[in-house]
This record gives C-alpha cells, sequence and structure tokens, in this order.
C-alpha cells in the first residue's frame, strides 16, 4: 500500500510540475509593431470614438499607419504619427506593473496599458488604442 501511496504521489507532483512548466510560458510578447485601432477623445462634452478608416474633421482619413509604435526586444522604441507630415521619434521602452509598460519619448515618459495584442495610450482625456 505504501509503494501505491508513493507511486501516485510521484505521479500527481509529475502533473502539477507539467502545469506549472506549462502555464508558465503564457505570457504574451509585448515586443513588435502596433498600428491606430481607435482613437477616444471629448470636444465640448462630447464624447468622440473614431476607428480606422473614418474621416477626422472632414480633412483626412485615418488609416492603420495614423500612429505607429514598433516596441524592439532591446528596449527601443519608435513611434511614427501622420498628422498632415509624417513625425518619427525614437524612444525606450520598459515593462512595468499589471499589463503597464513606460514609454519614453523626447525625455517624457508615459504610462501605457499593453497586453501584447493592444497597445492603449491615454492623455488629457484622449485615449487611442493601437493593434499589433
Amino acid at each position: 500500500m505504501r509503494k501505491i501511496k508513493s507511486i501516485l504521489g510521484v505521479a500527481l507532483m509529475s502533473v502539477v510540475l507539467c502545469f506549472c512548466l506549462l502555464f508558465g510560458g503564457c505570457e504574451k510578447e509585448i515586443a513588435g509593431t502596433y498600428k491606430f485601432k481607435s482613437m477616444t477623445y471629448n470636444q465640448n462634452g462630447m464624447n468622440i470614438n473614431l476607428e480606422v478608416g473614418e474621416e477626422f474633421m472632414n480633412m483626412i482619413t485615418l488609416t492603420e499607419d495614423y500612429v505607429t509604435v514598433t516596441l524592439n526586444d532591446d528596449g527601443t522604441a519608435t513611434m511614427s504619427m501622420a498628422a498632415g507630415e509624417i513625425e518619427n521619434m525614437q524612444g525606450t521602452w520598459e515593462k512595468g506593473d499589471d499589463g503597464e509598460i513606460e514609454l519614453t519619448f523626447e525625455g517624457e515618459t508615459q504610462i501605457c496599458k499593453c497586453d501584447g495584442e493592444t497597445l492603449t495610450m491615454e492623455e488629457d482625456g484622449a485615449k487611442i488604442v493601437l493593434e499589433k
């Protein structure tokens, strides 16, 4: 009876170890290129929501390339914004707590939410969502 308990204990521990190894690597890769998906802001008390393909201020059509952020594995980042002229910025990023990252461009750091699929930037009541 002792041998059976010992064998069952080893088998159970093996299964638990396999699950630990299997689910330990489930964290999504944050590095990659994120492109514009949507923007929400408040103007004169109205909540405005714009998505890819919609026209902004009857002047430009918002494409995926309206805002693009690339997070590299080495901690560097680039951001491209196509608001009239194309503006490219170089910066850095590092992983924070609870699905957040710290993006630094031109000496200013911004805390953003990032789950490996979407990157959400919020500032002054405006929210921009980028998608991988």
